[in-house]
């Protein structure tokens, strides 16, 4: 995925008082990997953005576990983790460092 920016200067204000960087051709690579077992029970994801400029990783794991007996509900548990070494870079630079653990519980019903 690319991004070209046809702009004559190098910097772009996003906010008063921040000027960020424009990168010409911006590029992202995005890797997802997925897997089932046992019936569709555990549903592992590895999900992956890489980004040349700033050397910034965003990292997106994941698993969903759903009951063999039904389909009814499921849990997913997932980790967000950004690295990088450009802070200011619109490209996740903002949340370097950072990290986040999501759970979700679903309960699907039908109301016929």
């Amino acid at each position: 995925m690319g991004t070209t920016t046809i702009n004559a200067k190098n910097t772009d204000q996003v906010a008063p008082g921040f000027l960020n960087r424009i990168y010409d051709n911006d590029i992202n690579m995005l890797l997802n990997v997925g897997a089932t077992w046992y019936w569709g029970a555990i549903a592992p994801t590895w999900t992956m953005i890489y980004n040349p400029n700033g050397t910034t990783f965003e990292f997106f794991p994941g698993v969903q576990l759903t009951p063999t007996w039904t389909d009814k509900y499921f849990v997913t548990l997932k980790y967000i983790g950004i690295l990088g070494t450009d802070q200011y870079g619109l490209d996740g630079g903002f949340f370097k460092g950072k990290s986040m653990f999501i759970s979700q519980f679903q309960y699907n019903f039908s109301l016929l």
